[in-house]
């Protein structure tokens, strides 16, 4: 069974954990790994990777200390540049291309945001379970269907 665990959900830090029992994989790391460690109980070891939606500071804050830590980034080529991940823990991902983390299927897909190479996250368990990661973004250009769990974070400006 699919489990989604919100640890930060603001413009003040984003960072989520999504496990099938078998394979955690982090959803955006926009607080300080020091804090992210504190969360997860220094259990840190238990997460298979840790995936950008995109640039900005409050998905990707901790990642330079995450990187130190040994953790393996998946994020846009544009992503990882702007971030400076170039080491061997950086893995590029793109739209459309579907790669296997653990016991976990993803496909990356591009989202509507302000900044090049957003993306969002469609993931199939090895069960089946399905799970959709979509953030900052003004509506979802692709659809899906039969899913479990889906995780939407947005924040609500007046003016747009």
């Amino acid at each position: 069974m699919i489990t989604f665990t919100p640890y930060a959900s603001s413009s003040k830090g984003n960072c989520y954990v999504v496990s099938d029992g078998s394979t955690a994989l982090m959803l955006d790391c926009g607080i300080s790994w020091k804090k992210v460690r504190e969360l997860l109980n220094f259990r840190t070891s238990g997460i298979s990777g840790i995936f950008l939606s995109h640039r900005h500071m409050d998905h990707c804050k901790g990642v330079a200390d995450a990187v130190k830590a040994g953790m393996d980034i998946y994020a846009s080529r544009h992503t990882l540049d702007f971030l400076h991940v170039s080491e061997h823990r950086a893995n590029e991902i793109s739209d459309g291309k579907q790669f296997i983390v653990g016991t976990w299927a993803v496909l990356p897909f591009t989202t509507i945001h302000d900044t090049d190479g957003a993306l969002g996250f469609y993931m199939v368990s090895l069960g089946g379970e399905a799970f959709l990661y979509l953030t900052d973004s003004g509506y979802s250009p692709v659809r899906f269907s039969n899913l479990n769990v889906i995780a939407v974070e947005c924040n609500f400006l007046d003016e747009l």
